[in-house]
């Protein structure tokens, strides 16, 4: 019974997650035609909203260790999920991301990435 309640807290997280994406992104897009700050806005907002929903709904509890970089650094982490990109900008200053090309074909990521240089 326990599993199958975490499986629908998860089911439920995932959803409002992906719907939230291009709701957020409305609310956003005529700021993000003038300036990168604005882009950035939502990218920040977008990933604190899914890291405080994240344990709210989910249950998941997340933890930074270690000093946060201030100034321009790589990371490289092992990449394991869709939320590890959504957990590093709710915590970075101002993140600079490498994507691959499959993701210039989504038009969401494609706007916004376009729009922060990447």
């Amino acid at each position: 019974m326990r599993y199958a309640i975490q499986w629908i807290r998860s089911l439920l997280f995932s959803i409002q997650m992906y719907i939230m994406m291009p709701l957020m992104a409305l609310v956003y897009l005529p700021f993000a035609f003038f300036t990168y700050k604005a882009v950035f806005a939502y990218i920040k907002a977008y990933a604190n909203y899914c890291r405080w929903t994240l344990r709210w709904i989910a249950g998941v509890k997340t933890e930074v260790r270690g000093e946060i970089p201030t100034d321009e650094c790589l990371i490289a982490a092992k990449h394991q999920s869709f939320l590890d990109v959504i957990l590093i900008v709710s915590v970075a200053t101002n993140p600079r991301f490498i994507i691959k090309r499959e993701l210039h074909m989504m038009p969401i990521f494609h706007f916004f990435g376009s729009r922060m240089g990447n």
